[in-house]
């Protein structure tokens, strides 16, 4: 009741995935647009017979169309996501966002198992559950297994969620348990690159979420590089509450710019409060200027009450 569509195999998941991305009703019979529906899934899926993904919802898919309804996984997995290729959103969704801030898209209850993704592409925002969000709440959510994504030219945001978290998303009360690699060949100081356990960046709102992967890593040739256990990067309009992060090795290294590395956020702006880290974290960077070599390391176990 109250849902315009149910998924319980890989073949209905597809076949949702490729009527959002080409702007089509959720069947012949519906009235219903794919993007603006509302999906329950009723079983768990697994997904090792798709061997590349299309994330579902993109802005560089065939109509424009990216995610605007809602999703719930019901608590239920789905396993085995491979990604190989595609365009520059990358996840389970590509781009979500709902229409307005009082009508956001959500995703909620999704669980995924032995992530594979392994891309790069002109421009990448990258994450399990989705590669960016807008206007969205994405909630009890989790994902294990591991990200590797490296931009061509251009930036790059991969977390182990989300990649990229703006001001109007909210993540809460979500988990990952997922290796995070992010680089970029860019040879522009104005490129950047950010990993993050649970966002690449964020300007929105991560609340009550754990990040638990062995390695968040962010790694260019120029670009600015931050690499954090929750967020690689927190914007001006960041708000950071109640999270944790037991990841291993944070490393952030680039040879011509400025290099964060942090237990929860990388380069750190906006507000951050009651949240806890412990791990290992290295930031190293090579003066664009001077090209003088500067490296700071810090081994940290202790909590931080900002």
């Amino acid at each position: 009741t109250g849902y315009d569509l149910t998924v319980s195999t890989a073949q209905e998941l597809k076949a949702f995935a490729d009527a959002v991305n080409y702007g089509r009703k959720i069947n012949n019979t519906s009235s219903v647009e794919a993007r603006f529906a509302r999906v329950l899934q009723t079983a768990d899926i697994d997904l090792s017979g798709i061997d590349d993904w299309t994330p579902i919802g993109n802005y560089a898919s065939p109509s424009y169309n990216y995610f605007q309804g809602s999703y719930n996984g019901n608590g239920y997995t789905i396993s085995n996501l491979t990604i190989k290729s595609g365009e520059s959103y990358r996840g389970l969704f590509g781009y979500v966002s709902g229409k307005d801030s009082s009508t956001p898209a959500v995703l909620t209850g999704i669980h995924l198992r032995n992530v594979n993704i392994n891309a790069s592409n002109a421009n990448i925002y990258c994450g399990a559950i989705a590669g960016a969000v807008g206007s969205a709440v994405i909630t009890f959510c989790s994902a294990r297994g591991e990200i590797k994504t490296n931009a061509i030219q251009r930036d790059n945001q991969s977390g182990g969620i989300i990649g990229e978290n703006t001001s109007s998303g909210t993540i809460s009360y979500c988990r990952a348990d997922v290796i995070v690699t992010a680089s970029s060949d860019g040879n522009m100081d104005t490129y950047v690159c950010y990993a993050g356990g649970i966002a690449g960046s964020n300007g929105g709102v991560i609340f009550a979420c754990e990040a638990s992967g062995s390695k968040v890593s962010a790694i260019s040739y120029i670009a600015q590089t931050a690499a954090g256990g929750i967020a690689g990067r927190a914007n001006g309009s960041s708000y950071i509450a109640s999270c944790t992060s037991g990841v291993g090795k944070i490393i952030a290294n680039t040879n011509g710019n400025e290099a964060y590395a942090g237990g929860v956020a990388g380069e750190q702006y906006g507000t951050l409060s009651s949240s806890y880290a412990r791990g290992d974290a290295t930031a190293e960077a090579t003066c664009p200027r001077c090209r003088c070599h500067r490296n700071r390391r810090l081994d940290y176990t202790e909590r931080r009450n900002y």
